[in-house]
């Protein structure tokens, strides 16, 4: 039995949807038929369970990975999936009707045991090897550089380069907090980004900032690792410096 699926994402996320009469959510899609190529199958299941309101290009749909399973449904009919990716904005809203229930835009942050199967173990793993649906990687970096800042290197006066440097000395300086700070002096370089890479780099720069300054905030109140200047310049600069590599490499994806 031959099944299509389509993936449609917005901000890192990917829709799905769950069917009334499974526990699990899905893939946009279903079953290929008779005289249908998987094509024309993919365009008519999005059109019937996104419904009449949604609205996106059909030309834009693209093939990109095809496998073999076997039916969660009876554990015996094998199946041959088709997963085609809609390269584009879907506009519009998104209906629900007697088949489907409800919808989800999902990332990482998500607990997988609502998912399929075949959203589980080939979907998500493709979409995350291609950093497509992930933030999570964003958020450990933010806090791992936020931490390393405010229990290591501060405490001890150890200056960081950058906006965060100089965010450090006017904080200091001054009687303004250093995550209002950090919000506040990255903006130019946020929209620089933004009109030479795009509204993606916007999106992730914008989330990255917000974790990093909040997590700065929280991690303020943490007493510090050590007192001595040493032990603070490598462990703090290493974490601050894994940190950063995590974030950067998510954020310019």
């Amino acid at each position: 039995m031959n099944v299509v699926g389509t993936m449609f994402f917005s901000n890192e996320k990917l829709l799905i949807d769950k069917p009334r009469k499974r526990p699990t959510y899905q893939m946009i899609g279903g079953k290929v038929e008779k005289g249908e190529t998987p094509l024309e199958a993919a365009i008519r299941e999005c059109h019937e369970e996104l419904g009449d309101k949604a609205i996106f290009n059909e030309k834009l749909l693209e093939l990109v990975m095809e496998f073999d399973e076997i039916a969660t449904s009876d554990g015996v009919t094998p199946i041959h999936f088709y997963v085609f990716r809609y390269n584009g904005t879907l506009h519009g809203n998104l209906t629900t009707s007697q088949e489907i229930e409800k919808f989800l835009w999902y990332d990482t942050s998500i607990s997988k045991d609502i998912l399929s199967n075949t959203l589980k173990n080939e979907v998500v793993p493709y979409c995350l090897k291609r950093n497509l649906i992930t933030v999570l990687m964003l958020t450990v970096g933010a806090f791992l550089g936020a931490y390393a800042l405010e229990t290591f290197l501060i405490p001890n006066t150890i200056l960081d380069g950058g906006v965060t440097g100089i965010s450090i000395i006017i904080s200091k300086m001054t009687s303004i907090s250093m995550s209002l700070l950090v919000l506040i002096l990255n903006i130019p370089f946020i929209y620089v980004g933004y009109r030479n890479i795009g509204k993606g780099f916007l999106m992730r720069a914008v989330y990255s900032m917000i974790i990093f300054s909040l997590s700065l905030s929280y991690c303020a109140y943490f007493d510090p690792v050590t007192e001595q200047i040493l032990l603070a310049t490598v462990f703090g600069g290493a974490l601050l410096g894994i940190g950063v590599l995590v974030y950067e490499k998510k954020k310019n994806k």
